[in-house]
């Protein structure tokens, strides 16, 4: 279970200090259980209603928000036969998607512009397209606008606001290129 122990609540309140009210919880892994079909079924809706037929849509760059939901997520479409570029900051930290046959796990800092470049220029060698870019990378920061430090407030930025933005600059003159393209911003209003 996730738990907001520490939350901006308790604070508010500490006289009632982990009060069930006050405590987000979540059970484990259900929640990408549930979740994870749900972001399956929105992105496939999604490619539908732009007119893309299946067999039109094959590759897809997916970067990580959680490592469960992106493995999750990443293993539905393998299943499917997609090619999935599955992207993360620790390209280490996901073994089980490395065993998987149309997986393709790069290194990714939605930060670092070079990083972006060289997943953009890897898919594009070896593709020769990208059809689908699926922005789910977020970054959560708790608590008082006031005691928030200055660069907590600029990485939540760099990472939900500019990251995003940055990938989407990526891929598009490919996109352009190829007349068509997808792209799905996924983001937890945790992350807002």
């Amino acid at each position: 279970n996730i738990r907001n122990n520490a939350g901006f609540l308790n604070r508010a309140a500490p006289a009632e200090a982990g009060a069930r009210d006050k405590l987000f919880v979540q059970n484990g892994r259900k929640v990408f259980k549930d979740v994870c079909p749900m972001a399956a079924k929105h992105i496939e809706a999604h490619v539908s209603e732009c007119e893309l037929a299946r067999e039109q849509v094959n590759r897809l760059w997916l970067h990580q928000a959680n490592l469960s939901m992106n493995e999750l997520i990443a293993k539905k479409f393998q299943k499917e036969n997609f090619h999935v570029i599955a992207t993360m900051r620790n390209i280490d930290s996901s073994p089980t998607l490395k065993e998987l046959d149309n997986v393709d796990i790069k290194k990714l800092d939605v930060t670092v512009k070079s990083d972006i470049k060289n997943v953009v220029d890897f898919t594009i060698e070896k593709y020769g397209r990208i059809d689908v870019l699926i922005n789910n990378a977020g970054y959560g920061a708790f608590g008082f606008l006031e005691e928030a430090s200055d660069q907590e407030i600029k990485n939540q930025f760099h990472v939900n606001f500019f990251g995003l933005i940055d990938c989407i600059r990526g891929v598009l003159p490919q996109m352009r290129k190829q007349k068509d393209g997808v792209i799905i911003n996924i983001l937890s209003l945790i992350h807002i």
